[in-house]
């Protein structure tokens, strides 16, 4: 049994390189961002996506933030009223981006048109 909370269940930590850059990118979070919170070197986050794994730490980060736009995009989806056109806004911040991204992903999946705005 292990002590780890139960949203971890399910993800290898550390994460495999390409693994980690998929969640990297998912979460919204740019290799400067990341580097900047774990202060450390642009070049480590680069090493971290490339062919090292990132240290337990740092994957931990990466998969509560790459869960957090998850749940947001989601909560999006189920806010959205009736079957129709969808009107979405692009956002400002690299994590507003990436919820976009998803809640997009999603709607086009079920079928629903969409619009991004400004």
């Amino acid at each position: 049994m292990t002590d780890e909370p139960s949203k971890y269940r399910g993800y290898v930590l550390p994460l495999l390189p390409g693994h980690f850059r998929a969640l990297r990118e998912g979460a919204g979070l740019s290799q400067a961002s990341l580097a900047q919170w774990a202060d450390v070197a642009d070049r480590s986050v680069r090493r971290w996506d490339a062919s090292h794994r990132a240290p337990e730490k740092v994957g931990r980060f990466v998969v509560d933030r790459w869960l957090d736009v998850c749940a947001m995009a989601a909560d999006t989806v189920a806010l959205a009223p009736g079957d129709g056109p969808v009107l979405l806004l692009t956002g400002g911040t690299d994590e507003e981006r990436a919820v976009t991204r998803l809640a997009m992903y999603e709607f086009e999946r079920a079928g629903r048109t969409v619009r991004l705005t400004e």
